[in-house]
Parts: C-alpha cells; structure tokens; sequence
C-alpha cells in the first residue's frame, strides 16, 4: 500500500487491515480471487472482507498505478520489485505467515553437479538476501544495466 495510507491509518501488519477492509479495494492477478493464499486466505486467516476485489495483470506496472493512483487500496506485488522502493510503498507484515516465503533455489543438472559447482552454488546462496536482490532488480529493470554485469559485480563484491 503507498505509505500514505500506512501511515494515515497506522498500518503495519495485515492484521491492521481488519477495521479498514471493508472500506478498501484489494488488488492482485485474476488468480488472487481464488488463491488459499489470497482472497480466501485473507479472509480465512485475518478476517479480513474488502469492499472489491480488481483484477490485475500479474507482474505488469498495473498493479503499482492502481496503488499509486488510488484505484486500489492494498495488492499483491513482489517484495523485490523496484516499484515499492520507488513508489514509497510499504509492505505489511504477515505475523500468521499467510504468505510463504518465496526463495531462489539454485536447480542444476546432477550430470555437471560436483563438489566445486555446489560450493559456489551455496556461497552465491548465502549472500543472497531479499535487500540485494532487490537492489539488483532496480539496476537491470529501471537502470536498463545489463543482468550479466550486474551479476559479475554482485559476486565479485560478496564472495
């Protein structure tokens, strides 16, 4: 939700969320409606009952105009995407982990796996975090740097 809103109502939590959900438009992809994770979760898990559910495109900048535009109230975006920290948005915490937490898994071949490619597969893992990740997204989405060279200096800086 834009902080604004946060701060006006004194939210934090999507626990907060309970006295003002009736008053408030959720957005979120069209599969939001029905997730164990959305809507339904939502409700289920906060008792949480918004005044409209809009349908958004997943991963498009929709979702952060309709926030920044007020057609929405709250939705349901990536942690790491660049819009949040440009956009001044805030992201509720969950105490009822309601939303399970969404890590990179490295998938590699078990023909060319071996000892040195799993080290480094697990260094690169460790040093990864949701800050730095998402620092890196705002340097290939809106710098338009190339991912390649992002990569390179992430790691030549944390391993």
């Amino acid at each position: 939700m834009t902080s604004e809103t946060a701060d006006t109502l004194g939210l934090s939590t999507i626990a907060d969320l309970e006295p003002h959900a009736a008053e408030m438009v959720l957005g979120g992809p069209p599969e939001f409606e029905s997730r164990p994770n959305g809507v339904d979760g939502l409700s289920e898990v906060y008792g949480l009952e918004f005044a409209q559910f809009r349908s958004l495109s997943a991963g498009s900048t929709l979702t952060v105009q309709s926030l920044v535009n007020g057609q929405v109230d709250v939705a349901n975006i990536f942690t790491t995407d660049p819009a949040v920290g440009e956009n001044d948005l805030v992201v509720l915490e969950d105490p009822e982990s309601l939303f399970a937490a969404q890590n990179i898994v490295p998938l590699i071949s078990s023909d060319v796996v071996n000892g040195t490619v799993e080290e480094a597969l697990n260094e690169v893992s460790a040093a990864l975090t949701t800050d730095n990740l998402t620092d890196m997204m705002v340097q290939v989405v809106t710098e338009g740097q190339d991912p390649a060279a992002v990569a390179r200096e992430f790691i030549d800086e944390n391993l």
